[in-house]
């Protein structure tokens, strides 16, 4: 549903099915992890508790407390929520199909003058063809 980046972490918020939301967060300095529920507030920031400590997920922040006292707040660096698709543009693959090159017509391939090579030629008692013409009448093509 949302994800962001601070400098020391990157936190998530899922949606799952029966709307309810969980956190998924990661500290990057020892890449510890914590899933847990969250809750949604009414102006769209989440709320998650974990061991009397409170997380408070804002496109700005990520705020931790306990109680009333600010441990640590932390500057959104990267923050990504739904929104409406991409605008179409060329640099964009999956929004707009490959224009294909038109293809060449294949060219008809040429009998080479010296077909079939001297031995065959020899082996049937022939002489050596002396152009593409008495090739193709021979059968080299």
């Amino acid at each position: 549903m949302l994800f962001g980046s601070t400098d020391a972490s990157r936190v998530a918020i899922c949606s799952l099915p029966g709307g309810k939301y969980e956190y998924r967060g990661v500290r990057l300095r020892d890449g510890a992890k914590l899933i847990v529920p969250a809750k949604r507030n009414d102006d769209g920031a989440f709320r998650v508790e974990n061991a009397g400590i409170e997380y408070l997920v804002t496109s700005k922040s990520l705020v931790l407390s306990v109680g009333e006292k600010v441990i640590r707040e932390e500057a959104m660096i990267d923050f990504h929520r739904p929104g409406p698709p991409p605008p179409r543009t060329r640099r964009n693959p999956r929004v707009l199909p490959r224009r294909r090159r038109p293809r060449r017509p294949r060219r008809r391939r040429r009998c080479h003058p010296h077909w079939p090579p001297r031995s065959v030629a020899a082996a049937r008692g022939a002489d050596p063809p002396s152009s593409a013409l008495s090739a193709r009448l021979e059968g080299g093509c």
